[in-house]
């Protein structure tokens, strides 16, 4: 039975003559409109366009097989339908030239490609997750430990400002973060130059980004304090004795939280900053008798919320114009400083590749883009070829793009008039990855809206399908609270509601509840209080009728949280399952090879040394590791109850030290990488590891 689109889903799949961004709410049926577009594409009958002509760019491998799988299949049911069809056959022979990828593995076939124009050697391999981590750790170490040794005192103020006092792990985390977000713009230099020039442009205080969050922040104090008043003043009306005593108080709040706002608007920071040290609230006058007392005790818990608010005010403005000159003359050397740290950073890990003729995603991004974008910004020749055989580029979960990835695409269009862009801002989240949803908010906005005739343009699919009305209702009711342009980047109008696009059987229970529950903290832990309530309350759906299985409990961390749901649920009777995710550095394989790391560096470390020796690598027993304790006890650790062993001819204890020996020469040689590699050989330490038990 072929599918009933939505009018909005027809115009995205059918919509031709320039960029369309399609803004699909969660449930809209947003793949499937894809793979649909795709097909129409493939089987037009006045312009059919090649697989081969296509680029679609999802954000995962998986959705991207997916994907191929899904366009392969529509095109068998065509071809059975009309099996003598050579256009069909011509696309379903061109589908395995498509390229339906992530934007890494187009970049990387591309650089792959081209490697030779970019003097990038033959050899060049792609860096694993863990191997990253180990070379940014070196570089990170490099580039602190020259920054140490300069000894500059911008660089020393910057450390006296994150608190490094013998621990710098909040400045490495910080460089590594900084250095990450440079990498996601299609400049990073350019990006990196901006930072320090901010600091030394001598604006007020009231004129800097953090000037105008601050004067933002007041304004949605003053906004809520007017409101509290206004409300209060109208409610009052409903009880004129009460109102006459109270309201006088309340009108001079209004007063006064209209003063503050058009001080505000005004931008007089030193004003600013002084007035709300000099607010008067007028004196709220005695309750009458026979009032309402619940609108009295209502107006009152109202107006100490709104001196509350009033109270912080002073916090926002915390500075003097004057002192904020000051501070951003003694920041300016110091953020140089600071960007100057993170292009070492920068550096020394090109270097580390270089040496190991590696690369990460990174590198292959900034290569494609000098592959396609000239200097000045504009299309290379071989991106206007490129681009001269797309008929279109269509782009998966957009909103999670980065600056650089976006620049990507713009490359290889025709002048942006061949994109067809997917995906939903609410849903964005990759920014800790650096995605950059302002992106999609930019196009979403500068975009006509779509009818059809004007390009580019921009199409809602605001429609659900899979969640019942009760659902969506609650999910508008909860967004509608939290999200706002300045807390979330998107006002939740009208227009970004969720709207039940499916007609649902009736039922005689709530679509969405909510249970607020109380327990001491003290006495209860908070995760097992839950887990226990909601064990009960499933028990008690199950004897109404329904199954275990209808039932699915989503976490926000299953690391322990998941396990105590899972006890819970056994001991209230219910079978359940719950994946126990441990983590790459919790498995026993790595924490082997961290503790022989750790002993290598430092074999004075007791703990360290005995997992090294229990552990299959060297083979001691418990008992043999007790008799060594309890045989040298003069000893001061476990290292030297070893070493007095091996000197009265333990072979057990000597053959360890020299292979030991071993090791720590080849660490003072070589890089944590190498390191690493190499011990995993010598220790054979991944088939042992293979060799393990697998946990039940």
């Amino acid at each position: 039975m072929p599918i009933q689109w939505t009018p909005a889903q027809a115009q995205a799949i059918e919509a031709r003559g320039g960029s369309l961004l399609v803004s699909a709410a969660a449930g809209s049926g947003k793949t499937a409109v894809l793979v649909e577009r795709v097909l129409r594409l493939l089987t037009d009958p006045a312009a059919p366009c090649g697989a081969d002509e296509l680029l679609v760019v999802t954000f995962t491998r998986a959705a991207a097989a997916q994907m191929r799988e899904r366009i392969a299949e529509a095109l068998e049911d065509r071809l059975r339908a009309q099996p003598h069809s050579a256009a069909l056959l011509r696309q379903q022979q061109l589908l395995p030239l498509a390229q339906i990828c992530t934007i890494d593995s187009f970049c990387l076939a591309l650089v792959k490609e081209h490697a030779a124009s970019l003097d990038l050697p033959q050899e060049l391999r792609l860096l694993d997750d863990s191997e990253r981590v180990l070379l940014r750790a070196e570089a990170t170490e490099e580039a602190l430990e020259a920054a140490y040794l300069a000894d500059e005192a911008a660089f020393r103020q910057l450390g006296l400002l994150l608190e490094v006092s013998g621990d710098d792990r909040r400045l490495q985390k910080l460089l590594q973060r900084a250095a990450d977000t440079a990498l996601a713009q299609p400049d990073p230099g350019a990006w990196l130059d901006a930072l320090p020039a901010e600091y030394l442009r001598g604006l007020p205080p009231e004129d800097t980004a953090w000037g105008q969050i601050q004067l933002g922040e007041a304004l949605e104090r003053l906004a809520l304090c007017a409101a509290l008043a206004s409300q209060s003043e109208a409610n009052l009306k409903a009880d004129p004795p009460l109102y006459d005593k109270y309201a006088p108080a309340f009108q001079a709040d209004i007063a006064l939280a209209l003063r503050l706002e058009q001080a505000l608007r005004r931008g007089d920071w030193d004003a600013l900053r002084s007035a709300p040290d000099n607010l008067a609230f007028e004196k709220l006058n005695r309750k009458p008798k026979n009032c309402d007392e619940a609108l009295a005790e209502l107006c009152q818990n109202r107006r100490k919320l709104f001196k509350k608010e009033l109270e912080k005010l002073p916090k926002l403005f915390c500075v003097s114009a004057a002192q904020h000159a000051e501070d951003m003359a003694v920041l300016a050397p110091v953020a140089s400083n600071f960007t100057a740290l993170v292009r070492d950073f920068i550096v020394r890990c090109r270097e580390l590749k270089a040496r190991r003729q590696a690369a990460d995603f990174n590198d292959i991004l900034h290569w494609a883009l000098d592959l396609l974008v000239t200097p000045g910004g504009g299309r290379t020749e071989l991106a206007l070829s490129i681009g001269a055989g797309l008929r279109e580029i269509l782009v998966d979960e957009y909103q999670d793009v980065n600056a650089a990835q976006g620049l990507l695409f713009e490359a290889l269009s025709r002048g942006g008039e061949n994109l067809f862009l997917v995906g939903d801002v609410k849903q964005s989240i990759y920014r800790f990855r650096q995605a950059s949803p302002e992106l999609f908010l930019r196009k979403r906005a500068d975009f006509a809206p779509y009818d059809g005739a004007r390009y580019p343009a921009c199409l809602i699919l605001g429609q659900n399908f899979r969640s019942r009305p009760g659902v969506t209702d609650a999910v508008n009711f909860t967004f509608r609270q939290l999200m706002s342009a300045r807390a979330a980047e998107i006002e939740y109008t009208q227009e970004e509601e969720l709207v039940c696009g499916k007609a649902f059987d009736a039922c005689d229970t709530p679509d969405a509840e909510l249970h607020l529950l109380s327990f001491d903290p003290e006495e209860e832990d908070g995760v097992a209080a839950e887990a226990r309530y909601i064990a009960q309350w499933i028990v008690g759906e199950i004897t109404k009728g329904r199954r275990p299985k209808d039932f699915c409990i989503l976490l926000r961390s299953d690391h322990k949280p998941g396990m105590v749901y899972a006890q819970a649920l056994k001991d209230a009777g219910v079978t359940a399952y719950a994946l126990e995710s441990e983590g790459l550095f919790r498995s026993r394989e790595i924490q082997i090879l961290l503790s022989l790391l750790r002993v290598v560096d430092n074999p004075a470390q007791d703990v360290p040394l005995a997992a090294v020796l229990l552990s299959p690598v060297v083979g001691f027993t418990a008992d043999e590791l007790a008799w060594l304790r309890s045989n040298y006890r003069e000893a001061p650790g476990l290292y030297h109850c070893v070493r007095m062993a091996a000197e009265e001819g333990d072979a057990q204890c000597a053959a360890f030290l020299a292979r030991l020996a071993e090791w720590r020469r080849a660490c003072a040689v070589s890089g944590i990488g190498d390191l690493t590699r190499w011990l995993l050989e010598d220790t054979a330490l991944l088939a042992i590891a293979g060799a393990m038990p697998q946990p039940a």
